[in-house]
């Protein structure tokens, strides 16, 4: 039926879409939907013989412009993505001024219907968010936010795949916005913070969905439920979810913990991409259908007398008294976060920086942050914690953050204890504007160090007392990035993460030298794990350290950065001691200054002074499985095999899930033993508490556990290592994995391949030792043996500035 009035009549009539109306070359077959911004049609397309889905305008929408523009970026949003968790767009048209697209037809039910049924188990729920993820992450490269991710537009087909429906709220990065801020679109209970307040919204807004849908899936609730609309909107900014385990059994305090970033509230401190969600759910996934979970025990069998070096580095603390008599041990516990959750690394950055400006008094033993932080939400005894530490004190605390409009304000509650009686000996409530917490940490020092009879030298006391920076927004982001690249995760979308916060922290104020150094340290620990591109990571860890003592000529942390991108980047042994001889008097009590010092000196030759630096390490971090997985990188290089293998034994008693140290006892027994039924053992003891796959990420295509595994194992490895290993480590490590199956033509393939890849990266970087080692092997894969010794040399002679011993 024609369409009758004026241009301007509101009220036209359009043909009616029955059953049997040609659309173009669709035949239309039924209604099966309808909303306020589309009416959908089951039809058949006649040309390729297939059933579609056919979208259109509401008649009563037909003459809107805006929202015409709407409905055809809608269509133009989703026939941009090409992806199988995404519904794609065939053709977008007009009939009879009615506009349409015809979109695939997908037989099967609305996630809001699964929801409802109340079937879903956790690791579906896990499945359904990683693989909505996989669809966002398409979208969003691709430009694309959704802005109303919400169950009703998830369609589960028949293979119980979901798949993203319904752009019509969706902005296309580069096009004219439809929206203007300050406006709300979207769905209540779904909403982020930043849809609801009408501010500028961006691809974060979808992962906040994202995270409510989890929620919903698990608990079958919503996380921010209110009688009525206003108060669901307040709920959303203002208020927590109530934790999932109030309401479903078998959830996980990581899983807590990967929903409570997903809806935080701020922007910046939600997940900032949806392949960091996806990543963290991969992981939990493995552990939590591969990995059985249970308390450490007793693992290395009978018990051994060490010789006296291995008794001094394998001692431990935990099981005696404290360190010594004449220098007091403390240790801080995490401060209690009586905030938003999401306020947990506030909490976190405040431990460590009253615990760092204790570090810093001569006079004083301080437990490293890394061994305390294992007693977050401990419920042990003071008393058996500081017998586990090693310390006579302990300080623990609160803190509560108030965040309002025009102030934002701090109460920090410390308590300093004596272990052996309980005694409290000093405790204080600091209430400050943020920006006076630098004189509250710097107090809470002093107050401590006067409690324990300690000297407070005058240079001391200036060092306590340092503001960082003057700038809040600043120190937020900077207490951000410090939280994540302390984890000691190494994972390369938290390492990027931490350096985004580095890079705000300092653009908001460009003298705040500490941020500086902690970039340094990132970008040294992504090229240490060749993340990304490691060139750009070794020119940037330089210049953020020159550019910290720049700012600050005297500031020991920058020298300590210097001496990391010296040790472990230009390998100049030389330079990096002399950076950390610059950092001690400023900091005697960082393990990680006596761990690099040592390993310095163990490359030098000057194996009784590394021992020291290692046992003094040992003393600050007690707690820490790395520092013994070191020993067993180099006590083999002094022949000390058996104490190696104690060493990661010990590594792995302090903690049975980490997939490397069963890594590093393969590689220990393959290269030094060479004896397979060790090896196989290793895999069969750890297969209670990690997967298998996990250990062979972890042994980072060097010779092992692949003698081991079969080939089908091998070849999924592979599959799944490309674009996660630097193209020249998957060469070269296939191409000696290969050779030691005999495989040799297949070795020389790969071999090639990495030859033409570490050349190229040689003209770029041509003082790192390891790449030259590389490309030895790789010519001698290749029958090319005097190339192969030339590259050797080369390796030898850089790793030789220092007279290095291994």
């Amino acid at each position: 039926m024609a369409a009758n009035g004026s241009d301007d009549d509101k009220t036209k009539s359009f043909t009616a879409l029955t059953a049997g109306v040609v659309v173009s070359h669709y035949k239309i077959i039924s209604k099966i939907g309808a909303g306020g911004m589309g009416e959908v049609y089951l039809a058949e397309d006649t040309k390729l013989k297939r059933q579609v889905a056919l979208k259109f305008l509401p008649p009563p929408l037909c003459q809107d412009e805006d929202c015409c523009k709407r409905f055809k970026r809608e269509a133009q949003a989703a026939a941009k993505l090409d992806h199988p968790n995404i519904v794609p767009v065939y053709e977008v048209g007009e009939f009879k001024e009615r506009p349409f697209f015809a979109m695939a037809h997908i037989q099967g039910k609305s996630l809001r219907e699964v929801i409802k049924a109340g079937k879903l188990t956790i690791p579906d729920a896990i499945s359904y968010t990683m693989q909505i993820c996989e669809g966002l992450h398409k979208a969003h490269e691709s430009g694309v936010v959704h802005r109303d991710i919400k169950p009703s537009n998830v369609i589960i087909d028949s293979e119980n795949r979901p798949r993203i429906v319904d752009f019509g709220l969706a902005t296309v990065s580069g096009e004219e916005k439809l929206t203007k801020t300050g406006s709300t679109l979207g769905t209540m209970g779904y909403m982020s913070p930043e849809q609801i307040e009408g501010k500028q919204v961006d691809h974060r807004s979808d992962l906040f969905s994202v995270g409510v849908i989890f929620y919903k899936m698990i608990t079958g609730r919503m996380p921010f439920e209110a009688e009525h609309e206003a108060a669901i909107q307040y709920n959303i900014v203002h208020e927590a979810p109530e934790p999932m385990a109030r309401y479903k059994s078998g959830v996980t305090g990581e899983l807590q913990q990967i929903i409570d970033k997903a809806l935080s509230k701020d922007p910046s401190v939600r997940y900032q991409h949806a392949d960091g969600i996806l990543t963290d759910l991969k992981r939990l996934q493995i552990e939590t259908t591969t990995t059985k979970q249970s308390r450490p025990g007793v693992w290395v069998a009978g018990a051994v007398v060490l010789v006296a070096l291995i008794a001094l580095l394998l001692w431990r603390p935990w099981l005696g008294d404290p360190v010594t008599d004449t220098v007091p041990m403390i240790a801080v516990l995490p401060f209690d976060n009586l905030g938003l959750p999401e306020d947990e690394y506030f909490a976190d950055g405040m431990t460590e920086e009253i615990t760092s400006r204790l570090a810093r008094v001569k006079g004083l033993g301080v437990i490293s942050r890394t061994s305390a932080i294992k007693y977050k939400n401990s419920d042990k005894q003071l008393r058996e914690i500081g017998k586990e530490l090693g310390v006579a004190y302990i300080l623990e605390g609160t803190v509560r953050w108030s965040k309002e409009e025009e102030h934002s304000r701090v109460r920090i509650t410390p308590q300093l204890i004596r272990v052996s009686d309980d005694r409290h000996l000093w405790a204080n409530n600091y209430e400050r504007e943020l920006m006076d917490i630098f004189e509250v940490q710097a107090d809470i020092a002093i107050r401590i160090v006067e409690n324990l009879g300690v000297e407070l030298l005058e240079k001391d006391s200036l060092t306590l007392s340092t503001r960082p920076t003057e700038n809040a927004e600043a120190y937020k982001f900077y207490l951000r990035g410090a939280d994540l690249l302390k984890r000691m995760e190494f994972r390369q979308h938290l390492l990027m993460e931490a350096i985004n916060m580095f890079d705000s922290a300092v653009n908001l104020d460009p003298g705040f030298a500490r941020a500086y150094v902690y970039r340094s340290m990132a970008h040294t620990v992504c090229y240490i794990n060749m993340f990304g591109n490691i060139f750009k990571h070794a020119d940037q860890a330089l210049q953020a350290a020159e550019k910290a003592l720049a700012l600050e000529p005297d500031l020991a942390y920058a020298h300590l950065a210097l001496g990391h991108y010296y040790n472990f980047i230009r390998r100049d042994y030389t330079r990096a001691m002399e950076e950390f001889l610059k950092a001690r008097p400023e900091h005697p009590n960082d393990p990680y200054l006596f761990m690099g010092i040592g390993l310095v000196q163990m490359r030098r030759g000057e194996f009784d002074e590394a021992i020291g630096n290692f046992q003094r390490a040992a003393e600050l971090d007690p707690l820490n499985p790395t520092r013994y997985q070191l020993l067993t990188w180099f006590l083999p290089f002094i022949y000390q095999y058996e104490q190696a293998e104690q060493s990661i034994d010990q590594a792995i008693w302090l903690d049975r899930t980490r997939p490397d140290f069963y890594a590093d006892k393969i590689f220990l027994y393959a290269s030094w033993y060479g004896d397979l039924e060790k090896m196989r053992q290793v895999v069969d003891d750890a297969k209670e508490y990690v997967n298998p796959m996990a250990i062979a990420f972890a042994q980072k295509w060097n010779f092992g556990i692949f003698d081991v595994l079969d080939d089908s194992l091998l070849l999924r490895f592979a599959k799944a290592s490309v674009g996660k290993v630097a193209p020249h480590g998957l060469y070269s490590g296939l191409a000696n994995i290969y050779h030691r199956k005999e495989r040799h033509d297949v070795a020389a393939a790969y071999a090639d391949s990495a030859r033409i890849i570490l050349e190229m990266l040689i003209e770029k970087v041509p003082y790192d030792a390891n790449l030259h080692v590389r490309l030895s092997f790789a010519f001698a894969h290749l029958g090319q043996y005097d190339a192969a010794i030339n590259e050797a040399r080369r390796a030898k002679e850089l790793e030789s500035v220092d007279d290095c011993h291994w």
